[in-house]
């Protein structure tokens, strides 16, 4: 049987902002993709996006495309209002998936300026359940979903950015730090990753998102993925006179990885540690690291990232014990340098980064440091286990300076004019 997924990544400012993909597979064991094609939903002319229009034209979409599940890259309700001193200041889901935008108990946002976005996904997805044929998924029940009945489709909440990490890849930046060539990288890592079908270059940043989206629908009901749930079940939380009328609250985002992965194989640090060179996609996505880092210190940013971040970020896992299989030690920092050295002979060597009047020869490995404020290099990074450094530490020093020195968030930015954010 053929079954049929769409993904929507979510813009409030405008319907050419709305990514769309649509995905086909083929059930059984294994399951098989079959198509992917993006740009797939003619938007209306003439008249204003709002949220009872997009939901209309989301549930058009979906069944005239026979479609078995359509998951949308922007949140479905608001923190539980009884949630207390429950950790984070937004949804479970949204902690666990990290992003970087929370959605607080209703009517709060944070920061403030994702409000109106947030109001507007939220009230897209609450106009879909209201329909009868709309069912909505959530961690309550295992997956893959049995596939709904003609004439009904499920509706999910996914981000991409989560997707991307859980999947082994590096995450595709915002549309800031994202030019057509790094999209075109991004699309290519993502389709070779996951199988996809139908390949093509794709360079628009919305769309690309849109078919990660369709991949977790996918995942959700029997596609060659796996579907990972984060949060909680969604559910409705009862009115409270002159504080909030009854609205849904929590539920669940989905990610994906390519069907049977754990951590993707061939890329745990263990190689690095036995002396035997990183994998190919661990390399690639350091280079790209690499360059945007150095990029943002052209431009004035003093941003890094830590030992056992670093690790984590090239292998797409959030913790240190996935790569190594303990939790970080001090020990663990030569194995990440030179991991580091690896990631900068890659890149085709070391890259000039300026600050006023002084340039330095940066490496990967002038971009690792201690992840606790003010986030030095410890003295052993100075040695010369590796051969002499092409600047000193003062110089290092005034390229990065103190008080400025952060670290890295995965390139995610914030949107501009209602533009999806994650």
């Amino acid at each position: 049987m053929i079954l049929r997924v769409g993904g929507l990544d979510l813009a409030s400012r405008s319907w050419g902002a709305n990514g769309t993909a649509q995905i086909a597979f083929e059930t059984g064991m294994p399951a098989a993709w079959v198509s992917c094609d993006v740009d797939t939903v003619r938007w209306p002319s003439g008249r204003t996006l709002t949220p009872q229009e997009l939901a209309g034209v989301i549930d058009r979409w979906a069944l005239d495309s026979a479609l078995a599940a359509v998951a949308i890259d922007g949140p479905q309700a608001w923190r539980d209002p009884d949630a207390g001193s429950r950790p984070g200041v937004g949804r479970w889901c949204e902690l666990e998936a990290r992003t970087p935008g929370k959605t607080g108990r209703f009517g709060q946002c944070f920061p403030a300026t994702y409000t109106a976005w947030v109001q507007f996904s939220i009230e897209v997805f609450e106009l879909l359940l209201r329909r009868p044929h709309v069912i909505s998924v959530d961690n309550s029940v295992p997956t893959p979903r049995e596939p709904p009945s003609p004439g009904r489709y499920y509706v999910l909440e996914c981000f991409p950015t989560s997707t991307w990490r859980a999947s082994g890849l590096l995450p595709l930046p915002g549309h800031a730090k994202a030019d057509a060539s790094r999209v075109r990288a991004s699309a290519a890592t993502l389709w070779r990753r996951f199988g996809l079908p139908d390949w093509r270059e794709l360079d628009h940043h919305d769309h690309l998102q849109a078919v990660v989206a369709a991949v977790a629908a996918a995942a959700v009901v029997g596609g060659p993925a796996r579907a990972l749930p984060r949060g909680l079940p969604l559910r409705r939380a009862s009115s409270r006179p002159g504080q909030w009328p009854e609205h849904w609250i929590e539920g669940t985002i989905w990610d994906a990885r390519p069907a049977g992965d754990v951590v993707p194989r061939g890329e745990k640090l263990d190689a690095v540690m036995a002396g035997e060179r990183a994998s190919e996609l661990v390399i690639e996505r350091g280079v790209a690291l690499f360059r945007e880092l150095a990029e943002r210190a052209n431009a004035g940013e003093a941003v890094g990232v830590g030992y056992a971040q670093f690790a984590c970020l090239l292998h797409g896992v959030s913790d240190f014990a996935h790569v190594a299989g303990h939790a970080f030690r001090p020990s663990d920092s030569t194995v990440v340098i030179e991991l580091a050295h690896e990631v900068t002979r890659a890149a085709g060597g070391r890259i000039v980064v300026t600050r006023g009047a002084t340039s330095i020869l940066a490496g990967m490995d002038s971009f690792v440091w201690s992840a606790q404020p003010p986030h030095e290099r410890p003295i052993k990074a100075w040695s010369s286990r590796w051969g002499a450094l092409p600047y000193t530490p003062e110089q290092w020093r005034r390229v990065f300076p103190d008080g400025l020195r952060r670290l890295y968030s995965d390139g995610v930015t914030r949107p501009a004019g209602g533009r999806s954010r994650r």
